[in-house]
């Protein structure tokens, strides 16, 4: 997803699998540090989606995402400057979506 200062960073797609209501950042990374995954490679944000991009390359889907997050946030931080509390900085140029199904995960 953009950000200003880094130009991009991490924001995890997840679809949950049925039965399961939710599933937060901070188990994103219990099940991240359980599987010896770099830090640097954590999400900073969990957006839950009901399905993926349907696209016949890899590559469409994850730019459906991108375009997705970066609306989302510029409308976030416009309503956080309506509000008073400051827009935060422009949007950065690049953006990284990891797109994750979470079969195998049960939410406690």
């Amino acid at each position: 997803m953009p950000a200003p200062v880094q130009g991009e960073r991490v924001c995890a797609y997840i679809e949950l699998k049925e039965g399961v209501e939710s599933f937060t950042k901070k188990e994103a990374w219990a099940l991240m540090e359980a599987e010896k995954v770099a830090r640097y490679k954590w999400p900073d944000r969990v957006e839950l989606i009901q399905g993926l991009p349907a696209r016949p390359r890899a590559r469409s889907s994850k730019n459906v995402l991108r375009k997705q997050i970066a609306e989302k946030l510029k409308a976030e931080r416009a309503q956080r400057g309506a509000q008073g509390r400051g827009g935060g900085g422009g949007l950065g140029v690049g953006c990284a979506v990891t797109a994750v199904t979470m079969e195998g995960h049960t939410s406690s």
